[in-house]
């Protein structure tokens, strides 16, 4: 995470400098090598530095291949809905989340560092693809030397963009907390069922995470264009409720019906906050690097909640964390939640 926090707005702004598609091959060439020395090290140290190249690659895609995909729809003939895209989007790494799961715990069964392999062959011949199917014609006329002169401008001008904006300044705050909140969830959900359940059984769980996720996704499209801001908020306050009413109901049934039915929340957040960034970012030039920020800020959010979570659930329980954290994301939503009159004066 710390890797990721450094990374994400320098490789936005050169990918806003040098072109979206140059800094996706990149990152794709990089997170496949990333992988394959996972998969012939076998040294501690040496897999630290793979996380970090990995970090990296992943840096050098994430405002990349979006900002790319936003500008190509935008330019194009035929208008698109930015909102469906995002949520076919969701489905699609969905589905190649499911499948990997799948296909890695098989091989891995017969040799633990081949799915490493396999993923960085696949990731390869991503690169090949995007590198022949991608199209894009990026200008930057200024020299190598003022670019790098100028990298402290263009991130204050990406910086500009969430700043002079209120209720973007807002998603994306609330969208940081979200993160911190969620990382007891996201860490402790298999030891907490595993103490109700079979271990053999979370593997169903984790289908069912996937499934509601894909439900959530399903809501985006259905929403008007006019109400994705308040969407994103309902969707946060949604999931919130949701492991709220584990405290209060918490058998089994409950336990699991319920951490379940908050992921549809999650589902939605995706497509929505993609949409709306993207709609409010007023110069395509610094696209990547305003996308960077918000990824940047989401991931702070997580390092704390990672760090605090551990802390808390080790001292008071892991149900105290699914509890306290979660109360803090309602009222977080209702606080910051945007309405034409303020909340409090």
């Amino acid at each position: 995470m710390i890797s990721v926090f450094l990374f994400e707005v320098p490789t936005g702004i050169l990918a806003d400098i040098y072109g979206r598609k140059k800094s996706y091959l990149n990152g794709l060439l990089i997170i496949s090598i990333g992988f394959l020395i996972y998969y012939i090290s076998n040294s501690f140290w040496i897999f630290i530095a793979s996380e970090i190249i990995l970090a990296l690659g992943s840096c050098l895609i994430s405002g990349s291949f979006e900002a790319w995909m936003v500008d190509k729809v935008n330019n194009g003939e035929k208008k698109q809905n930015l909102k469906t895209i995002f949520a076919h989007n969701a489905y699609i790494s969905m589905t190649g989340s499911v499948l990997g799961g799948l296909i890695g715990a098989y091989i891995a069964d017969k040799n633990i560092t081949l799915p490493w392999l396999l993923s960085s062959i696949i990731v390869f011949i991503a690169y090949l693809y995007a590198k022949k199917s991608i199209t894009e014609s990026w200008q930057n006329g200024n020299s190598f030397k003022k670019n790098i002169t100028n990298l402290h401008i263009y991130s204050k001008e990406g910086l500009q963009i969430i700043l002079q904006k209120n209720n973007l300044k807002k998603m994306i705050l609330l969208l940081s907390i979200s993160a911190l909140v969620m990382q007891p969830i996201n860490m402790f959900w298999q030891p907490n069922f595993n103490e109700i359940i079979s271990l053999k059984y979370l593997g169903f769980i984790w289908l069912g995470i996937k499934l509601f996720t894909l439900i959530g996704n399903f809501i985006t499209q259905k929403i008007s264009h006019q109400k994705i801001l308040p969407a994103i908020f309902l969707s946060q306050i949604q999931a919130a409720l949701s492991l709220l009413l584990i405290y209060f109901i918490n058998t089994p049934l409950f336990l699991i019906g319920f951490f379940l039915i908050h992921e549809i929340g999650r589902g939605m957040q995706g497509p929505l906050e993609n949409t709306y960034i993207n709609d409010n970012i007023t110069n395509k030039a610094r696209r990547a690097t305003v996308i960077s920020f918000n990824s940047m800020f989401r991931t702070l959010g997580a390092a704390i909640g990672l760090f605090i979570s551990g802390i808390l659930a080790d001292r008071f329980g892991i149900m105290f964390t699914w509890t306290v954290f979660p109360l803090i994301l309602l009222i977080v939503s209702i606080a910051l939640y945007p309405r034409k009159k303020p909340l409090f004066k």
